[in-house]
């Protein structure tokens, strides 16, 4: 039994989803909350046209001046309508998203000519091999790794993450005492490694533009980009340009949360599609710098 509080069903295809929702609600917000990426260029304002649904027809949902404005009486009937002017009643709907509605999803781009600039990252690997544990020598892995980073990086005050000692037994017994260790700005061991791992540091070059999201993944041995995969920014379901996303934003702390949210989960998930198309490991990532409109 629907809960009297959700009187609303929609059926959002091509999503395939069915969602329960209440009455008196704009649809462009619903759709918005369940993150369908659906243009809407000037921020659900009815101004862009851009929000183009199709509700299923003998909707009883009344047109706005701006869907007449839009659409012509034959698209009405056929039920097209702009999602931010549908206040939805109660009943059931079918919506149907047209393709020229919807952000574009993924773009990989090739690596073309890059300028060359001067590699100078904040993390470091390096391979080490340790002296092993004896009768003679009962120092505590800690002290190991200590001693060693003065002699490789001249870090006479080591930094050790907890976590990191906390692995150290079992990271530098699995491969016969041989390591890699992770040094921050030459000051702090975040992270160590079985093995030579050295060949695999990178990091990330991240764009936020208004339109779309490009992420760049650098190899920080050499300097080489390694791929770039771009994503629409999400925020876009809430206007094309940032002032109507700021107009959006300033109306309340949880539509400045909203976007803060799409955001970050659309850069996870560009991090998460470019690591698997390169085939590495997101563990092997250690930095990145972003840049954006102010």
């Amino acid at each position: 039994m629907m809960p009297k509080d959700k009187n609303v069903i929609l059926i959002i295809k091509p999503y395939d989803k069915t969602v329960a929702t209440s009455s008196n609600k704009i649809l462009l917000d619903v759709l918005r909350e369940l993150e369908i990426p659906i243009r809407s260029d000037c921020g659900g304002i009815g101004e862009c046209g851009k929000c183009k649904v199709v509700l299923s027809r003998g909707s009883t949902i009344p047109f706005t001046s701006s869907e007449r404005r839009f659409f012509s009486e034959e698209d009405l009937y056929k039920g097209y309508r702009l999602a931010c002017q549908v206040r939805l009643i109660e009943g059931s709907y079918e919506v149907f998203i047209p393709s020229k509605s919807i952000l574009q999803r993924y773009r990989s781009a090739d690596v073309g000519f890059e300028k060359i600039v001067e590699l100078l990252p904040a993390v470091k690997k390096i391979f080490v091999i340790l002296p092993k544990s004896s009768l003679s020598d009962v120092r505590a892995d800690y002290e190991r790794i200590a001693d060693v980073s003065k002699d490789f990086i001249n870090l006479y005050d080591v930094d050790i993450d907890i976590d990191v000692i906390q692995k150290l037994p079992e990271v530098i017994r699995a491969n016969d005492w041989s390591a890699t260790i992770v040094v921050w700005h030459n000051k702090k061991i975040i992270d160590i490694e079985s093995g030579d791992t050295s060949n695999k540091l990178y990091g990330l070059a991240i764009d936020i533009g208004t339109s779309r999201i490009v992420v760049h993944l650098i190899d920080l041995v050499n300097g080489n980009t390694i791929a770039i995969e771009s994503i629409p920014n999400p925020q876009a379901s809430y206007g094309a340009d940032i002032i109507s996303r700021l107009s959006h934003a300033i109306q309340s702390n949880d539509n400045l949360k909203k976007l803060q949210e799409i955001l970050l989960r659309a850069i996870n998930l560009t991090i998460d599609h470019i690591s698997l198309r390169a085939n590495i490991s997101k563990d092997n990532i250690y930095e990145a710098v972003v840049v954006g409109n102010t």
